[in-house]
């Protein structure tokens, strides 16, 4: 290990009291699009089961969920969630049943408890187009109601949230195994078991692609700060897991090789600090780097048992300063099916805002419309203050007031009945 002055080179976590963990979940679903997602203030955990229900969960208050009711409106297991940038109530689903769904909750709709106050089955919004199962689901950090998502048809399909229509069918060679998006929206990236491919939705042709060397399964992220592309999967003979780091124009600037192999890891980039953490099913701890030099020098590895089927990152935004949190991890483990609450923190003698831990951030914000970002418009994204006393401190939401609108099949009814109505009184004055 390389010698470091980082600021977070004596990052830790300490081991949770079970009264703090989440306890008693019914068999979780690892699925290749994750176990669950988490918002500022609630989390959704994927159950293995063939309705496809998902426990939804106030994420400030632990307990026990063997009899909590859940969100079940697919007909098939979910496979990936992401909860809405802009509003922590709203939630984004793909399921293996060839469709994606978008929920909005409120705090009326749970218990004291935190959980659930009764099953909810009615989807806001549906999304149906793709022919095979869906992998993933993703939300545009900078557009409103901007959604892309990736299914075993092949297709990457861009969908206006509010009337339900897509937009785009990119087309992949094989199942996809990841999906992401650039901090400003105006890229993404999709890889699959032999490469990864960089492209704009509103562009016919991709940006550049990227042939993996082993044909395994892959995740993909973006490093916007250091203007560089990731791809975390595994290599060599036996396989090991290997994160890479590409310019933007597909050329090798960096590697990383673990010596052990596995699951492919999973990737979070906090590019406020340039920490890169990294996690893995199957394994028993979190691995940290400092990137800050656009190379890896490893700061440390946390291990805590049990291995873990999954993990769920919570937005930076909710992070605790008061204790100079720069991480909640939620690790999620079978044999004992438990979440386990971890929370990094750089040690610090003094409590409250430090500027130095807490740059500005980002803020979950929109920055545009759909109908803008689709016309071309690239939107940088909005930053906020950890600083509470700030006028942007990012602790001020709002959130997003989603509108549905009728679909143009809908349209199409209405007019039909429309014309129908005006013929039948014409034929009465007649």
């Amino acid at each position: 290990m390389v010698k470091s002055h980082h600021i977070a080179k004596n990052v830790y976590s300490d081991q949770p009291k079970p009264e703090q963990c989440f306890a008693d979940f019914g068999k979780v679903w690892p699925a290749v699009g994750g176990v669950g997602s988490a918002s500022g203030k609630l989390c959704a955990l994927h159950k293995d089961a063939a309705a496809g229900p998902v426990y939804i969960f106030d994420i400030n208050k632990p307990g026990r969920f063997s009899n909590a009711n859940t969100l079940c409106t697919h007909s098939k297991k979910v496979s990936c969630s992401e909860w809405s940038p802009f509003n922590d109530y709203m939630l984004a689903t793909a399921s293996e049943d060839c469709s994606a769904h978008l929920n909005l909750f409120s705090d009326d709709d749970f218990a004291d408890d935190g959980k659930l106050a009764e099953a909810k089955t009615d989807a806001l919004q549906k999304f149906e187009g793709h022919q095979k199962k869906l992998t993933h689901v993703r939300w545009n950090p900078c557009a409103e109601n901007t959604l892309l998502t990736t299914s075993w048809d092949r297709t990457v399909k861009l969908w206006d949230t509010e009337t339900a229509q897509s937009y785009c069918n990119f087309e992949i060679g094989h199942n996809p195994t990841s999906l992401c998006w650039n901090g400003n929206g105006s890229l993404c990236a999709v890889s699959d078991n032999q490469e990864a491919v960089v492209f704009d939705p509103r562009q016919e042709d991709p940006v550049f692609k990227i042939k993996l060397k082993s044909k395994k399964p892959s995740f993909t992220f973006f490093m916007d700060k250091l203007d560089q592309f990731g791809v975390s999967t595994l290599e060599g003979s036996p396989p090991k897991n290997c994160i890479n780091l590409y310019d933007m124009s597909g050329t090798l600037v960096g590697q990383h090789k673990f010596p052990e192999g596995g699951k492919v890891e999973h990737v979070v980039y906090d590019q406020d600090l340039d920490i890169m953490w990294s996690y893995s099913q199957g394994s028993v701890g979190v691995t940290y780097f400092d990137v800050s030099a656009g190379k890896f020098n490893v700061l440390g590895r946390d291990t805590k048992s049990p291995q873990m089927v999954g993990g769920l990152v919570m937005p930076k935004r909710a992070n605790d300063i008061t204790k100079c949190e720069v991480l909640r991890f939620l690790k999620v483990s079978r044999n004992p099916n438990v979440v386990t609450p971890l929370s990094y923190v750089i040690p610090r003698k003094s409590q409250g805002f430090h500027a130095d831990v807490y740059p500005e951030t980002y803020a979950g914000k929109s920055t545009c419309s759909f109908a803008e970002w689709k016309q071309g418009k690239d939107c940088e994204p909005i930053m906020g203050s950890f600083d509470p006393d700030a006028e942007n401190w990012v602790g001020n939401r709002e959130g997003v007031v989603f509108q549905k609108k009728a679909t143009y099949d809908e349209l199409q009814e209405e007019n039909d009945t429309l014309r129908a109505r005006i013929a039948e009184l014409e034929a009465q004055v007649a």
